[in-house]
């Protein structure tokens, strides 16, 4: 837990030079107990597939927070898999990182878990209010990513397939000097946001 508070508190009022790497490992480290196997479950199996990416500037506690949101959420929806479905599918998490043509960054993180119902997913990615959990959650890693970082967040699910699960995509442009500080408008959104919090509720 001291580590999580170590990276949501990170300075967010500027933007720094740092390797996504370190920060995805971090926050592995971090949900590396949750990853363990449980009374339901056996170890979920963690797949890092790292392709060569340049070190980026970005506010880099916030980025954190939107990998803390991405892995609770999947960890948590392999959490709701049935017992049968464990056993037929081993739970597996894979991390993804490549270039996307020249000047884009592309991080995926895919689960095997039930994926998420359509409903939430508009609400993620629309001005809709969203509740208390990790519909929230998800909610501010798309603002932080689009409004901070001028990239995507994209997500594609399947929830009448069996563990076909769920894939989260950042993209981030790796050059983001030319756009502008937040807007005093984005400044009174984040500090009425409540924080991230690591032990994020499942989606329902």
């Amino acid at each position: 837990m001291e580590q999580y508070h170590y990276i949501a508190r990170m300075d967010e009022s500027e933007r720094k030079t740092v390797n996504l790497h370190e920060g995805i490992e971090s926050t592995v480290a971090i949900m590396r107990h949750r990853l363990g196997s449980n009374n339901r479950r056996p170890e979920i199996i963690l797949k890092k597939l790292f392709g060569t990416i340049p070190n980026i500037k970005c506010y880099a506690g916030l980025i954190n927070q939107v990998f803390m949101a991405l892995l609770s959420n999947a960890v948590d929806a392999i959490n709701d898999c049935s017992a049968e479905q464990l056993r037929e599918n081993p739970p597996t998490l894979e991390i993804i990182t490549a270039m996307a043509g020249d000047d884009r960054i592309h991080i995926s993180i895919h689960d095997n878990g039930t994926g998420i119902p359509n409903a939430v997913i508009d609400q993620i990615f629309t001005t809709k209010r969203v509740g208390q959990g990790t519909g929230l959650g998800l909610a501010i890693a798309h603002q932080i990513i689009t409004e901070r970082h001028a990239g995507k967040l994209t997500c594609t699910t399947q929830t009448q397939v069996p563990n076909t699960g769920t894939t989260f995509t950042i993209e981030l442009p790796i050059n983001q000097i030319a756009y502008s500080e937040p807007t005093q408008s984005t400044q009174s959104s984040k500090q009425s946001t409540p924080p991230l919090k690591a032990n994020t509720s499942a989606i329902k």
